[in-house]
């Protein structure tokens, strides 16, 4: 995949399809993430995120700046990620003012509950990133 670079952090396209409907954008690689998604509060409000799919759960949030704030815990029906289709993906949608998951810059953030499913060769200079399966693809996506 196209490896880019928004304000020297990492990130790729992917795409959520929700009722039909292709969510595109670019999503940083967060390795200091333990979840396994975050929507970016000024992508999942441009898009009414939080109507188009189901909430199942609530949690709390802690940015790296210390802004702590809740987050609605929804279903994504479909998550294309490397060309690979992942089924009810629970994503956490941010409510967040300010810190990283407030960019307008990202569309989220995928954790490492994701990322552990991949491993990973980064190729900086050809700007690329790929991804190869690993045996944790059907690791329980709730630990």
């Amino acid at each position: 995949m196209k490896l880019h670079l928004i304000d020297n952090y990492p990130a790729v396209e992917s795409k959520m399809i929700i009722g039909g409907k292709e969510y595109k954008g670019l999503f940083g690689l967060d390795s200091g993430a333990d979840d396994l998604l975050t929507i970016a509060s000024p992508f999942a409000r441009r898009h009414k995120l939080k109507e188009h799919m189901r909430h199942i759960d609530e949690a709390t949030s802690q940015g790296s700046d210390g802004s702590v704030y809740e987050t609605p815990i929804v279903l994504c029906p479909l998550l294309d990620f490397s060309g690979k289709h992942l089924y009810n993906i629970p994503v956490a949608l941010s409510n967040a003012a300010e810190g990283i998951d407030s960019t307008d810059k990202m569309a989220g953030f995928y954790g490492n509950n994701l990322l552990k499913r991949f491993n990973t060769i980064i190729d900086f200079k050809n700007t690329l990133i790929y991804f190869k399966l690993n045996k944790n693809l059907y690791f329980d996506v709730y630990q």
